[in-house]
């Protein structure tokens, strides 16, 4: 059977390759930010001790900060995105922005519904409270060790740079994958077309598999999913080793597991149901 036209006017492998820059792009921009955020507390956080010889409690600020972080990233991955949707649109001759609709106002409310979702709310407020919780497991092997104040923050104090970075980077990726992804969904919808989801692995040893790449067995499959199609408002089936499919929107939806969800490279392409492959 032919395949469908994509939405976007090449391949899908190919189409995979382009998300894939684009992000890594976005990725180097906001893994310096968040890095510097969670080394910025950790700081704070380290200092208080040093004084009272206990951690204080998360302030509201870092909170705050995180969540200005994730609605950033939201808004830059979703008019990315998006705005490639609108492009194709009109080559395929849509007239998709008028005086009463701007993508503009478009994108920002998708990047502001997106955050708010309950499974983002929880992501924001598990990375502000894992800076402190990371910083209590240190102190409390300090403690067990037999060593002082000083000597815990010590060794702690040596160990927040790379902690920061290494935090930076899987939020950032992990976290843009999702918004593009669901910002490129919402926009498809936008066109009006009747289109269809394609999910897109990368054929490489470190896709998610149940052992047929590198004989690590993964909990979820995402090998098998690669030229998996369901309608642009349906739910692609993950397979999941300990129990029946796991359902979601796309890759990097946030209400996966984070097994399923966390470094995910597979991309989503679209195809116009109905066109002739001509």
């Amino acid at each position: 059977m032919p395949r469908k036209p994509a939405f976007i006017s090449h391949s899908r492998e190919r189409e995979a390759q382009i998300q894939r820059r684009l992000l890594a792009v976005m990725e180097g921009r906001f893994r310096r930010h968040i890095t510097s955020e969670i080394s910025a507390q950790s700081d704070r956080i380290l200092s208080a001790y040093r004084e009272l010889g206990f951690a204080p409690m998360d302030d509201d600020a870092h909170m705050r900060s995180i969540r200005a972080l994730y609605l950033d990233m939201a808004e830059m991955a979703i008019r990315t995105f998006g705005r490639r949707m609108t492009v194709q649109g009109k080559a395929l001759g849509l007239d998709l922005e008028t005086k009463e609709f701007s993508f503009a106002e478009f994108f920002h409310s998708l990047a502001l519904n997106y955050i708010n979702f309950e499974s983002m709310r929880r992501r924001i407020t598990s990375v502000a409270e894992t800076t402190r919780n990371q910083i209590i497991a240190q102190i409390e092997k300090g403690q067990r060790d037999g060593l002082g104040v000083g000597a815990i923050a010590a060794l702690i104090e040596e160990r927040i740079p790379g902690i920061s970075r290494w935090r930076g980077a899987l939020i950032a990726r992990t976290e843009l994958h999702g918004a593009a992804n669901y910002g490129a969904n919402e926009t498809a919808k936008q066109t009006g077309l009747d289109l269809r989801k394609q999910w897109v692995s990368v054929e490489d040893h470190r896709t998610r598999d149940f052992g047929e790449g590198d004989g690590v067995v993964d909990e979820f499959d995402h090998r098998s999913m690669d030229g998996q199609t369901v309608g642009i408002d349906e739910l692609f089936h993950m397979p999941w080793i300990k129990g029946p499919d796991v359902l979601c929107q796309f890759p990097g939806d946030p209400t996966l597991p984070a097994a399923a969800s966390i470094n995910c490279r597979c991309a989503v392409a679209h195809t116009v149901v109905g066109l002739d492959d001509d």
